[in-house]
């Protein structure tokens, strides 16, 4: 489902778990990046339970734009469970920044 509504561009902001059942975060993320082109790229937030650097640097390489951790600012980082003010903190910082 969630490959043809990225095919019309239907999603502009994708908070993304890292370690997901079935498709893992960074494998969905990747597949994304590789199906859509241009304005129709999605934002993605990566959420993850844990903190250590090598899953920061998977989020980063694999293409998500922050990734949400513990108290690090390096990009945005959420520990799960999301907590509705991250949510509204983060979409605030990308309506300002014109990324969203």
């Amino acid at each position: 489902m969630f490959r043809e509504k990225l095919k019309c561009g239907g999603y502009r902001l994708i908070f993304m778990d890292v370690n997901m059942p079935v498709m893992g975060g960074i494998e969905a993320t990747q597949e994304i990046r590789m199906m859509c082109t241009g304005a129709e790229q999605p934002f993605i937030v990566g959420t993850t339970g844990g903190v250590d650097s090598a899953t920061e640097e998977q989020c980063r390489s694999c293409g998500m734009d922050h990734i949400c951790m513990r108290e690090y600012i390096l990009c945005f980082v959420v520990l799960k469970p999301v907590e509705k003010s991250k949510i509204g903190d983060i979409i605030q910082k990308l309506k300002r920044s014109g990324s969203v």
